[in-house]
């Protein structure tokens, strides 16, 4: 087991490189006037578009811009998020304690599930309980995680006349 996880430690590198390798090529299809936009804070900033462009590199070949971001990205710049107008990083930091929470809070309840489900499975071997339980996480983890959202949305406000988008509002206008 731990020959097992220490291979899997010494792959992460090269699986990191390989994501942000891919996440870059993406990014580069973008042109980079387009990318340069991601710069852009007021509509002055519009006019000086090809300075933009320069100062950030944009129109560099591919390697070196990919060797300029791995550089950035070392020393703790992942860019700017125009949708927070922070870095990354404090975007990153602010919302960790949110996420840490939520991931806490759901854990125990995805253990005790996922062990009756085990369970129940292994109790009726090759009955209909364990092939609904082995079809459920495939059918679940292959549906992007917004359709999640909009089925669960809609069946709660169908079967308990819950809406979740009018639950969500209520938080947004109590948290602030």
């Amino acid at each position: 087991m731990i020959s097992f996880i220490l291979r899997r430690l010494a792959t992460l590198p090269v699986q990191l490189l390989a994501v942000t390798l891919i996440v870059v090529i993406l990014t580069l299809l973008i042109p980079p006037e387009q990318r340069a936009k991601a710069f852009i804070k007021k509509k002055e900033d519009l006019k000086r578009l090809e300075q933009i462009i320069e100062r950030h590199g944009l129109d560099k070949p591919f390697h070196i811009q990919y060797w300029n971001w791995l550089k950035e990205a070392a020393q703790g710049n992942f860019g700017f998020s125009q949708l927070s107008g922070k870095s990354v990083l404090e975007t990153f930091k602010e919302r960790l304690p949110a996420t840490l929470e939520l991931t806490l809070f759901s854990f125990p309840i995805i253990v005790i599930l996922g062990i009756w489900f085990g369970v129940s499975a292994a109790l009726s071997k090759n009955g209909w309980i364990d092939k609904v339980l082995s079809f459920l996480p495939s059918a679940v983890t292959a549906c992007p995680p917004l359709s999640w959202v909009f089925i669960f949305s809609h069946s709660s406000t169908a079967a308990f006349s819950f809406s979740l988008a009018s639950a969500i509002s209520r938080m947004k206008t109590h948290c602030t």
